[in-house]
């Protein structure tokens, strides 16, 4: 499967983007990017995939690693003294937090797109769903008053 290699080049980028926002030089700033977030639904979907990436466990897997890196770096930085190594220390947690937060919002933004594709059901109970509610009709509740 590519798309964890391409959600980590997809999360460097939009770092990169937001990191411009703040410059002189705007050229390339971005604050969101749904296109790719979008393709990446619409191409799951289109392949029936999902069940196959969720079973990754990715954005977890992420999520786990980022929170074991930070666990880590106050871990190695705890009981020092040095000046430089805190400066350090904070700096790296600052990076760890803001690519453990894009993740998030990646996450946040493939359910988003997976809910606009209709992505929860494969296409197998798509097609169960079509042959089964072609028989019923639909309830229109009474009007109250």
């Amino acid at each position: 499967m590519i798309l964890p290699p391409l959600t980590l080049n997809f999360v460097e980028y939009s770092m990169n983007c937001k990191e411009k926002v703040n410059k002189k030089n705007k050229i390339g700033a971005t604050f969101t990017e749904d296109g790719f977030v979008m393709g990446v639904a619409y191409i799951l979907k289109l392949l029936d995939q999902y069940n196959e990436f969720d079973s990754l466990h990715w954005f977890q897997s992420v999520a786990d690693k980022y929170n074991n890196e930070k666990a880590m770096t106050v871990k190695n930085a705890t009981g020092e003294k040095d000046e430089k190594l805190l400066q350090t220390t904070s700096l790296t947690l600052k990076r760890l937090t803001a690519y453990q937060r894009e993740f998030q919002l990646l996450f946040f933004s493939l359910s988003s797109a997976r809910i606009f594709f209709r992505a929860g059901k494969s296409s197998e109970e798509n097609l169960d769903d079509k042959t089964s509610g072609s028989s019923k009709k639909e309830e229109i509740p009474p009007k109250t008053d």
